[in-house]
């Protein structure tokens, strides 16, 4: 009866953030596809293979696509990740875009943000205020009313900024169209490359990027944070979760090649589903809850399997506490291992969250597994 009434409260907490989402649904425009003779009166919801939104609205737009084309005259905010992306029309709020290509061809009255491997900011366009950047290379031919903040491998200027340039990457390029009203700020191995027509009002600063070498201090640093931290996460696991863990710890003895098979599945698997459930509107608390359970799932993968490790090593009746802090020590020193580390991460993992989801797998549906044996029973 306890059983029933937390499965019930669960399922009560999980609905009311979906049914406020449903509400909101009701109140947007959900569509992939906007036609120019059309006028939206509500921000626009969008998200599938290709996004075509044009027309006039009046609200924001909130995307997601393979090949995301925004040609409309907005009065809000757009906010869209995709692979492609291209924004024309006009926008009168900001700009947020996160995709592989990146392509301004329109008026953008507001901020412009981009994290993209190519963006390109056509002579047309124009941001009005403040344009930032980060990924891999950057065009800019068009104006931007104020300043101009990159990050990335390479950055390309030949249009008019108003007032600031400062630009972290590794290659940087004033053609004889760059015009910076205020000061001109690199940090950059390389010297800048400043063709004769291009014009600098304020000044200019060179700040040599720093190469960071790591010593043995620091490696050692490294080492004793981590080797700390994961020896309080798995002791705290082993000490409050005794039961819990020797079961996780006996999946990995039994059936160690079925727990890589499940990990392996269930880091393709549920990623899909999470980007599933955010796609649609309703979907997106339970896509939120999901994402939460997986990371929780691999924080909780590599103590599991540090746990393992510690009862092969010590005998299983040993303190739980001894055996979490052999395993951990074990665990944290092989990673730090050159050229070992990362794959022996990425296999600690998979074969950690496959016993995780073989030993929460019996307390997922208790009450499906409940009814399915009276139902045999009643056949019977």
């Amino acid at each position: 009866m306890k059983r029933l009434k937390w499965v019930l409260g669960t399922l009560l907490l999980a609905a009311v953030p979906v049914l406020a989402w449903v509400g909101v649904a009701h109140a947007q425009r959900i569509a992939t596809t906007i036609p120019a003779d059309q006028t939206v009166y509500s921000s626009v919801y969008s998200a599938g293979k290709d996004v075509d939104i044009k027309g006039t609205i009046y609200g924001d737009i909130y995307c997601a696509g393979a090949n995301v084309k925004i040609d409309a005259t907005v009065h809000g905010d757009v906010l869209c990740t995709g692979m492609t992306i291209t924004v024309d029309g006009k926008v009168d709020g900001n700009v947020r875009l996160a995709g592989q290509t990146v392509t301004l061809s329109g008026d953008v009255s507001g901020n412009a943000s981009v994290a993209a491997m190519t963006l390109s900011l056509d002579a047309q366009a124009k941001v009005g205020q403040d344009l930032t950047v980060a990924g891999g290379d950057a065009n800019i031919k068009g104006p931007v009313g104020r300043d101009v903040l990159a990050a990335g491998k390479q950055l390309e200027l030949n249009g008019p900024v108003a007032r600031n340039l400062k630009a972290s990457t590794s290659h940087v390029q004033l053609k004889d169209g760059a015009r910076i009203g205020g000061d001109f700020t690199y940090n950059s191995h390389d010297q800048a490359d400043v063709a004769a027509g291009a014009h600098i009002t304020g000044t200019t600063t060179h700040e040599l990027a720093r190469v960071a070498h790591k010593s043995a201090g620091d490696m050692l640093t490294a080492y004793v944070f981590s080797l700390v931290t994961m020896a309080i996460i798995t002791l705290v696991l082993a000490l409050a979760l005794t039961r819990f863990v020797k079961r996780g710890s006996a999946e990995l003895t039994d059936h160690l090649g079925k727990s890589f098979v499940t990990g392996l599945v269930g880091a393709i698997v549920l990623p899909l589903l999470v980007i599933a459930c955010l796609a649609t509107l309703v979907g997106i608390p339970l896509g939120g809850m999901l994402l939460v359970a997986i990371l929780l799932g691999g924080l909780l993968a590599v103590p599991l399997v540090a746990y393992h490790v510690g009862e092969r090593i010590l005998h299983k009746e040993a303190h739980p506490a001894a055996i979490a802090l052999v395993g951990t020590f074990v665990i944290v020193t092989a990673y730090h291992i050159p050229f070992i580390g990362l794959p022996l991460l990425i296999l600690v993992t998979l074969f950690g969250f496959g016993a995780l989801l073989r030993t929460v797998q019996p307390f997922m549906h208790p009450a499906v597994v409940a009814v399915a044996g009276k139902n045999k029973a009643g056949k019977k």
